[in-house]
């Protein structure tokens, strides 16, 4: 009888032990999931799921009726005869300001320019294509780093869904084909990534977190 009473708690402690067991890795693995981000397919499909924000890009002609729509074309053209003259890193627009220059490239940020320059001078794309590239690329990147970003701490459904809502909230749109803000548009993919860098600089202070916050 001491045999039974002494060995029945003992199995119970061990399968307690053991749904303890399941239980962490089930929530290890929802938090944290093993597959890589670059093999996840939900990365692919928050992309997807963002072509519908980029449609409209897609269509034929140019969208010149949103606010500065036309004059990232005139940005662009010049961008790219700066370059053509040796300067790849412009801050100064000597033919703006009816030809008295104008330092555009020191208060508007030059890094969506320059990678639409870099489809005009390596690929040919006319100066329109270009532009709407750039914030096209902007929303796939956008829905991808958010979908990276809370994929890290909340797991890649709630991951996937946050990318969908963080590419349609109305103003992102509305900065995407209203006010046609190239900038900050390309700016909606580096908010998750900053918040990621913080969020893990905190958690694990490793040197690469570090950096990243610092950076942000």
């Amino acid at each position: 009888m001491q045999q039974e009473t002494t060995s029945a708690p003992i199995k119970d402690s061990k399968s307690r032990d053991n749904v303890g067991e399941r239980r962490v890795l089930v929530t290890h693995t929802d938090s944290h999931p093993y597959i890589p981000l670059w093999r996840d397919r939900f990365l692919g499909l928050a992309f997807v799921l963002s072509l519908f924000a980029m449609a409209p890009f897609m269509l034929p002609g140019y969208f010149w009726g949103a606010n500065d729509a036309r004059h990232h074309v005139y940005f662009l053209f010049e961008f790219d005869r700066l370059v053509q003259d040796g300067v790849w890193w412009p801050r100064w627009s000597p033919d703006f300001a009816f030809g008295y220059g104008y330092p555009f490239f020191n208060i508007y940020g030059p890094f969506s320019h320059f990678l639409a320059e870099l489809l005009v001078h390596f690929a040919g794309f006319p100066y329109t294509a270009a532009v709407e590239a750039i914030f096209m690329v902007s929303i796939g990147a956008s829905a991808m780093s958010m979908y990276a970003f809370v994929r890290s701490w909340q797991g890649r459904a709630s991951g996937l869904v946050a990318a969908v809502v963080y590419t349609y909230i109305p103003y992102h749109l509305l900065n995407l084909y209203v006010r046609a803000n190239l900038a900050e548009s390309m700016a909606f993919f580096w908010l998750p990534l900053c918040l990621w860098s913080v969020r893990q600089g905190v958690r694990q202070p490793r040197f690469r977190w570090i950096v990243g916050a610092a950076i942000s």
